[in-house]
């Protein structure tokens, strides 16, 4: 099984990824202390949400996912269009999509399809 992690704070979220697979949980990450903490152990697959102010420059945190080895990182906002976005993909994600899009994939990206 894929060790998936997910930099929110969206409650909403949560819920619904509750709802898919209660038996197989992500790893919750609210803040970048919990993400310096849990960068102990390797993640798979990270979803980072850029619609949240982070403790830090999100970047930052996107790039030390990506040097943990996560061999995917998706950031999702609900524009698609301007600075954080480009930000997030320079410091390493391999996609920034819109939350609608996430919404529609989020199943997959939790099986490890996506």
């Amino acid at each position: 099984m894929a060790q998936t992690w997910i930099l929110s704070r969206d409650d909403d979220l949560r819920r619904r990824v509750a709802q898919l697979d209660p038996d197989r949980p992500p790893q919750w990450i609210g803040s970048c202390d919990e993400l310096e903490r849990a960068l102990r152990l390797a993640p798979e697959r990270v979803l980072v949400d850029l619609n949240i102010h982070w403790d830090r420059d999100i970047a930052e945190c996107i790039a030390a996912v990506r040097e943990r080895g996560a061999r995917e990182i998706v950031a999702f906002l609900h524009e698609r269009e301007g600075d954080i976005a480009i930000r997030a993909h320079l410091a390493g994600a391999h996609r920034v999509i819109p939350q609608t899009q996430l919404e529609d994939e989020l199943e997959e990206l939790l099986d490890g399809e996506g």
